[in-house]
């Protein structure tokens, strides 16, 4: 009977510990991020860094926010949160990046927030987000 209960102990404790280990989506994203590659649009365009002469990092902060650096100065900065949805354009279900990127309008005081939605479709080493719009682009990134 002892070593039952000792079995299930360290059966449950097992559970619990890799239970425990597993990242969420959110947390998965967090790092720095090298952008490698976007292509789409209506015509189908294929931009790199070397096309475009810009060197892009994504910084995924803990604190729920982006930065967003183009040849190493920071362009922007935006909160984030991640969801799962359906797509606009597309039937499955993916995890969505979605990015409240704040403009300023002609009135100084005057701020728009517009979301944008990202599929996640990778997500490992390397980060494959596709804007979800018909003809979107999708972005290729790698971790740093």
């Amino acid at each position: 009977m002892k070593h039952r209960i000792i079995t299930l102990i360290l059966l449950l404790s097992v559970m619990l510990i890799s239970w425990s280990c597993k990242k969420t989506e959110s947390e998965k994203l967090i790092g720095t991020w090298r952008w490698v590659r976007s292509e789409g649009g209506i015509c189908y365009h294929v931009l790199t860094p070397q096309s475009t002469g810009q060197e892009k990092l994504m910084k995924i902060l803990p604190d729920d926010t982006i930065e967003e650096y183009v040849n190493g100065k920071l362009s922007g900065k935006a909160e984030y949160s991640v969801k799962t949805e359906s797509g606009g354009c597309y039937s499955d279900t993916f995890k969505a990046l979605i990015v409240k990127y704040k403009y300023r309008i002609t009135n100084p005081d005057s701020i728009v927030v517009i979301p944008v939605h990202y599929l996640i479709l990778t997500l490992s080493d390397s980060l494959v987000l596709q804007e979800d719009i018909c003809d979107g682009y999708r972005h290729t990134y790698i971790r740093e």
